[in-house]
């Protein structure tokens, strides 16, 4: 299995024919190479099945989390020049956004996965990617609170999971995407098993609570996780047990405490740490927007 949801699973195949329907469709919305495609869904397996049916497009994909104010989501796609917004069927927190700019282009993708068997032939042909190409634009807030679009190459997602020994990358892998999709942590969560032939647990829940974490970790047999040295922190104070099931811990944003670290091995035998800063940090992965 490719992706595992809340029970609801994809097999690489289904995933692949699902994404193959889903880039013929924006295809025929003038989606090509060189194109920024906003992506207007939370966490997901339709959030997965957009990403990929974009990349097939050679264009990049550029998360939104559509709960932001109006304003910013604006200032967004007119940074990146996004002209099109891919959205699931329920998803109706980006309709302000289509009010205040109708030439974007709202592409359900639910039918794709209603009709895994339907015939995927004849969607249009698959443009060569070169490592240069831009594959995501992920956006912070920058020193200033103006949102700043990070453009990252594929080059970048390759090398980040690639010929690197951090992590144990393969089939085994089993990675909770928990990120928010705006949040470039989700860039390890989702490439890291994809690429090897693992899995995507996806946390399918808004909000992260400690019970329902430890259950999806414990369900959906996670291997690896990634977390912000604070929430690790908060996860050691208070319910360290939840981590139990899961082999190697990342964290990343700042230094971890040398008292958590502690907890962390005595309530957690044999669990591995390995404390990083951020995936956007080094400056030969990226270029800003302007």
């Amino acid at each position: 299995m490719a992706i595992d949801c809340d029970g609801r699973t994809l097999s690489y195949d289904d995933v692949r024919a699902a994404s193959r329907m889903a880039a013929g469709s924006l295809r025929r919305a003038g989606v090509g190479p060189g194109d920024i495609v906003g992506i207007g869904i939370g966490r997901s397996v339709e959030f997965v099945v957009a990403v990929l049916a974009v990349l097939r497009c050679g264009a990049a994909y550029a998360p939104l989390a559509c709960d932001d104010p109006v304003e910013r989501l604006a200032a967004m796609v007119d940074a990146a020049g996004i002209g099109v917004v891919v959205t699931a069927e329920d998803e109706q927190s980006c309709a302000a956004l289509f009010v205040e700019r109708p030439a974007l282009v709202r592409l359900p993708i639910g039918r794709c996965l209603a009709d895994l068997g339907g015939d995927v032939a004849g969607d249009g042909e698959e443009p060569d990617c070169d490592p240069e190409d831009r594959a995501a634009v992920m956006f912070t807030s920058g020193w200033t609170g103006t949102p700043k679009g990070v453009v990252v190459p594929h080059r970048a997602v390759v090398g980040l999971v690639t010929g690197q020994t951090y992590a144990d990358f393969g089939p085994e892998l089993r990675t909770l995407m928990v990120a928010p999709t705006a949040f470039d942590a989700s860039t390890f969560e989702l490439w890291g098993p994809l690429l090897h032939g693992g899995r995507v647990v996806i946390y399918p829940d808004r909000y992260f609570e400690l019970h329902r974490v430890g259950e999806v970790l414990r369900t959906g047999g996670v291997t690896c996780l990634w977390l912000t040295a604070g929430l690790f922190n908060r996860v050691i104070d208070l319910a360290p047990e939840i981590l139990s099931p899961v082999r190697h811990v990342l964290t990343g944003g700042d230094v971890l405490s040398v008292r958590h670290v502690r907890r962390a091995f005595e309530a957690l035998p044999g669990i591995r740490l390995s404390n990083g800063y951020g995936l956007t940090c080094p400056h030969e992965w990226h270029q800003v927007l302007s």
